[in-house]
């Protein structure tokens, strides 16, 4: 049987070559904050790809009749603000809102429009939602046959 007798300049020369490349990887890492940081020509540039890419989607779906027919859905905004009519909601928001969705659904042939102008709910105890309140919020101004969009200030107790 071969006797193995222990070296320490061996383990402290491998030790210090592990030591001398492996302890300046982390220097050579990405700084803080990971992720594409490309400027504004970056950004341009990628919006102009989306919507390339937006024109080439909508020729195939016509050419090959796979558009679907639009379908109107009827929304109604219930804006709920304090007591004294106090909101950081304004209509523009609630406009950009309808656009968004129209934006996100409109290959799913969906298509939303405002049934009529945002009611408001002026409630201090309901601008602070707890999910428990859903009953009275909805008692409050609830319209039948329309998808019913309520805009609080907070939303606790989900989850």
């Amino acid at each position: 049987m071969k006797k193995t007798t222990y070296h320490p300049m061996k383990h402290f020369i491998c030790a210090f070559w592990m030591a001398l490349f492996l302890v300046p990887l982390p220097l050579l890492a990405q700084e803080p904050g990971c992720g594409t940081l490309g400027g504004e020509a970056f950004g341009q540039k990628m919006r102009q790809d989306l919507d390339r890419l937006r024109e080439h989607e909508a020729r195939f779906l016509d050419e090959f009749g796979l558009r679907t027919a639009s379908a109107s859905l009827p929304v109604q905004f219930h804006i709920v603000r304090t007591s004294s009519g106090g909101t950081s909601l304004s209509l523009g928001n609630v406009n950009q809102a309808v656009v968004i969705m129209n934006n996100y659904f409109q290959y799913a042939g969906l298509q939303f429009f405002q049934c009529s102008e945002p009611k408001f709910i002026d409630d201090s105890n309901l601008a602070n939602f707890f999910i428990s309140q859903q009953k009275n919020l909805v008692a409050k101004s609830y319209v039948d046959g329309v998808i019913n969009i309520y805009c609080v200030n907070t939303i606790e107790g989900v989850g």
